[in-house]
């Protein structure tokens, strides 16, 4: 039902009744407005309320007629201010928004937004729609997020720390300027605005692992806040400690989106924790690397420092324990570490059935809790008795003790080295006594201070008083007293003497006699004596006369020897002494031999190895010891010496007496017996090997023409069989494969007995055949290096040995080297004809001796051609075999061929 609307009209929508708006009958629009949770007011232009809908009733208390009644709404704070406006202009539809305030029926006042719109109706009567809304909800929110940006800034301005909020879409921070410069040293948040601009100012030995931290913050579906500590650059240079703490902002999806956090200066925090950690780490090490044992000892139960003493001992027995120690501490008590003794009872280290132990504790009760340099008595978990020096001072809390520390010294060995130097000084004192040679103490004019009996007796006298206090000068004949006070001068400034000198005893008997002096020192090094030790060399002395006199006999022998005889010392090499035959054999004047080594007697090339012979040779653990030698004259020549060497003292040094006789003439008689006896070898070997070939190609030839045509004969007349009506197929066809195959094995035999036809296809190729052959039947991999330009200045018997050794070596690699690659090398010089074959196989120690059939055939191959063979080889190394030919004996051997 529409409804014309004027003045005097009022209206409330409801359910039934549909707000008719000037000029517009949209339904839906009446629907909106019936139902909207605004207040909608279409009044007059004087004030007067023409229609409301329920949400007006609801939001002011007042009811439909009351408003009807209203013409200024009394409902709104100074209305006029509100509603007016959009129609001062006098224009149709002006819309304006304000806010105000409502007023309820029972006049709680609260804050409002009003919308009014100023139209002119189809009678030309103007109106105002107005809308109202209560904004208290968000004018409060409002409020608070004032209230929440002021406490902000407060937090800000007044926290040392500085606040930032990083956006992971659009990967800036933004960081507020407080505190920048204080925790970042940056002036300006422009430099490190994005996360690669900042991350480039973090210490480089913190920036990986903080990009690892990080990216586990982002990644990770659960951590909500983030906690990083690191070394930041500052504008200056110089680093600082940062710590980054706060939360971590994710969507409905749990994407991280967003990292809010504050970033504080930790540098002076950081600095005192590490100084604190060295101080720590200084006081562990003094504790672990003290050579003295360091503990604390904790009561499980305080102990009133009134108690009564007695009582505190067993209290103490009773609840005492390790709380702490070093390793020093536990292994004094057997134990492995300081973690094997903690928490053991105080009884187990210190028995309390001990005495001295009780008397220990006692002193430390009675001396306010602290002891120094005591002694105690105790035992390790072994049940060994031990004994330290402590020092111990108890922590007083009030009128508690609670626990001790204490220092301990194990002077166990100290002890038993006091005694072992008790018993010592007895035990030297009965060898001074019972020692046979003289013993005395003298002060610096020469006084006898103290003598043993030894000395006693050797100069005559028959007790200690008869020589205590007097001068041993008087003893000592005159010529030699000068000498003794010189001597004994020099040990009273620190320097030992020695002397041989002539005395006359209380028995009127003169001896000569050989005193050693040095000077004897006290504890603090001062010199407060001289220790004599001096012994009886008469005969000594009678023994050098007599060798005196025999010194010309030996001499004469020593020149007039037939055999060379050279005396040099072991350790320089130095020649000390020659005779007459051995000047006259080299050929060196005397004065000139003297200046030489026995080194200067080899050639150079040999000398390192007579140096390191004699270093190891038994020829300086034996009296007697004879060798060949290669010597060289003063020209030059070359002498075979066989010498045999004496190790003797010779004027105080060790030398080796050495005497020689020249043995060239006999070397060079027995080179010859042993040439000619080769010589007579090696043609019974090319007569051995001649006969072998002869052999073996008989042999070929026999299996090739004879056995051979009898298979093949056999061949034919199976397959003649088989063409029969009913013949045996199956038994036929085995038939043949079988022979075939005993054809195929003949062939290869005749093959490998016959010798190459080298003079066909050359000895290149016939080891070209032989490598083609042995790779078919093996998996073995064979190389051949061939570096002769022109095979044919090879003699035929040369060149068959050469394949025969390759031959056999490579059957003696395939039977036994377990090997994958071989390489046959043949080369030539002007001077040798070179063949080796190395593989990488199992090779084998060649000093072990080795009997092989192999090895043999190759050996006596080579000796018939004057070849040397050597063999290179160590377990798991491989093997190389190596055989040189001197070329010119094979030339002259071709040119007699010819």
């Amino acid at each position: 039902m529409n409804k014309t609307h004027s003045q005097n009209s009022f209206n409330i929508f409801n359910n039934n009744d549909l707000l008719v708006c000037p000029g517009n009958e949209d339904e839906k629009y009446k629907a909106f407005i019936k139902n909207s949770v605004q207040a909608f007011f279409l009044t007059s232009a004087n004030g007067t309320v023409l229609e409301i809908n329920p949400a007006a009733s609801t939001l002011f208390g007042y009811t439909p007629e009351e408003f009807a009644k209203m013409k200024t709404p009394r409902f709104i704070d100074n209305s006029n201010a509100a509603i007016l406006p959009a129609g001062k202009s006098g224009q149709k539809n002006i819309f304006t928004v304000s806010e105000a305030t409502g007023i309820t029926k029972t006049g709680a006042r609260f804050p409002i937004e009003v919308s009014t719109v100023y139209f002119t109706d189809k009678d030309g009567i103007g109106k105002y729609s107005t809308m109202v809304s209560d904004i208290t909800l968000r004018k409060k929110a409002e409020a608070d997020l004032q209230l929440s940006k002021d406490r902000y800034d407060l937090v800000v301005k007044a926290t040392k720390e500085l606040v930032w909020d990083w956006d992971l879409l659009t990967d800036e921070i933004y960081r507020s300027g407080h505190n920048l410069r204080d925790v970042y040293g940056h002036k300006s948040n422009i430099t490190i605005k994005n996360i690669s601009d900042w991350s480039a100012y973090i210490h480089p030995q913190d920036k990986e692992r903080i990009k690892t931290q990080i990216d586990y913050y982002i990644n990770s579906k659960e951590e909500k806040d983030f906690n990083l500590e690191y070394r930041f650059r500052k504008e200056d240079g110089n680093y600082v400690y940062i710590n980054d703490k706060g939360y971590i902002i994710r969507n409905t999806e749990g994407k991280a989106i967003r990292m809010i956090g504050a970033a504080e200066d930790i540098t002076e925090r950081k600095k005192t924790a590490l100084a604190i950690e060295e101080s720590e780490m200084r006081y562990k090490m003094f504790v672990k690397q003290s050579t003295e044992g360091i503990w604390r000892v904790e009561l499980k139960e305080p102990m009133h420092v009134y108690m009564p003493v007695e009582n505190m001992i067993t209290h103490c027995f009773k609840n005492a324990y390790i709380a702490e120690c070093n390793d020093v501490f536990a292994k004094t008590y057997g134990f492995k570490n300081a973690g094997d003794i903690m928490g053991c009872s105080l009884l187990k280290i210190l028995p309390d059935h001990n005495p001295l132990n009780i008397e220990y504790l006692l002193k430390f009760f009675k001396n306010g809790f602290r002891v120094q340099d005591e002694i105690s008595y105790e035992t390790d978990q072994h049940g060994n008795q031990l004994t330290f020096t402590n020092n111990m001072i108890g922590v007083i809390e009030g009128d508690y003790i609670r626990q001790a520390w204490g220092t301990q010294r194990d002077i166990t060995h100290q002890k038993k080295a006091e005694k072992h130097l008790i018993e010592r000084e007895n035990h030297l004192k009965a060898i001074v006594d019972n020692d046979p040679e003289c013993i005395k103490l003298l002060s610096k004019e020469g006084i006898i201070l103290e003598m043993n009996p030894a000395g006693l007796q050797m100069i005559g006298a028959e007790k200690i008083d008869q020589v205590l206090g007097k001068n041993a000068l008087s003893l000592i004949l005159p010529e030699f007293r000068a000498e003794f006070k010189k001597i004994l001068g020099n040990v009273f400034n620190g320097k030992a003497g020695k002397q041989v000198f002539k005395i006359c005893g209380y028995h009127k008997k003169q001896l000569f006699l050989e005193s050693h002096l040095v000077p004897l020192r006290n504890a603090a090094g001062h010199i407060i004596a001289a220790l004599s030790v001096t012994r009886d060399i008469t005969e000594n002395k009678n023994a050098e006369a007599l060798l005196q006199a025999s010194e010309a006999k030996y001499r004469y022998l020593f020149n007039n020897n037939p055999a060379s005889i050279i005396i040099w010392d072991i350790d320089t090499f130095e020649i000390l002494e020659v005779n007459e035959t051995a000047i006259e054999l080299y050929g060196y004047p005397k004065c000139e031999f003297l200046q030489l080594s026995v080194l200067n007697l080899r050639a150079a090339e040999e000398q390192p190895a007579f140096m390191e012979f004699v270093k190891n040779s038994r020829i300086l653990k034996l009296k007697k010891e004879t060798f060949s030698w290669e010597h060289l004259t003063k020209k030059g020549t070359k002498v075979i010496m066989e010498i045999t060497s004496h190790v003797i003292t010779y004027k105080g040094r060790k030398a080796i007496l050495a005497l020689g006789n020249n043995i060239s003439e006999k070397i060079q008689l027995e080179n010859s017996l042993i040439e000619e006896r080769e010589i007579r070898h090696q043609q019974i070997t090319e007569a051995v090997i001649a006969g072998q070939e002869k052999e073996r190609t008989e042999l070929g030839q026999e299996l090739h023409d004879n056995i051979n045509q009898i298979l093949a004969s056999s061949k034919l007349y199976i397959e003649c069989v088989m063409r029969d009506e009913k013949p045996r197929m199956d038994l036929m066809a085995e038939s043949k494969s079988l022979i075939e195959k005993a054809m195929t094995e003949l062939r290869n035999l005749s093959k490998s007995l016959l010798p190459p036809s080298l003079g066909e296809t050359g000895l290149k190729q016939a080891l070209i055949e032989l490598i083609e052959h042995a790779e078919q039947a093996n998996s073995l991999t064979i190389n051949l290096d061939w570096k002769i330009a022109d095979e044919n200045k090879i003699c035929k018997n040369l060149k068959l040995t050469i394949f025969r050794i390759a031959q056999e070596q490579l059957n003696n690699i395939i039977k036994h080297a377990n090997a994958q690659n071989s390489v046959i090398k043949v080369e030539a010089t002007d001077e040798l004809i070179t063949l080796s074959l190395t593989d990488d196989g199992l090779g084998f120690n060649t000093s072990l001796k080795r009997n092989g059939i192999g090895l043999r055939n190759i050996t006596s191959r080579a000796e018939v051609n004057n070849g040397k063979i050597s063999i290179i080889s160590k377990p798991g190394e491989g093997c190389e075999l190596i055989v040189k030919f001197p070329v010119k004996v094979h030339l002259q051997k071709t040119i007699i061929n010819i």
